[in-house]
């Protein structure tokens, strides 16, 4: 879905990779790769967990 029909995606709106590309000195693939690998760690599953047991099921 198109969100300001008045502003040109095409030339106004960055996203993903051309955002990292045109603004910012850290690449875009390294960030994926780091959040993929981090999403994946069972330390931050268990980190996780323990939080959800903590506040949740306390």
């Amino acid at each position: 879905m198109k969100g300001n029909i008045y502003v040109s995606e095409e030339t106004n709106i960055r996203r993903g990779k051309r955002f990292f590309d045109e603004f910012l000195s850290v690449k875009y693939s390294d960030v994926d790769s780091y959040m993929a690998t981090l999403s994946e760690s069972d330390a931050v599953k268990d980190m996780f967990d323990d939080l959800y047991n903590f506040y949740i099921i306390k």
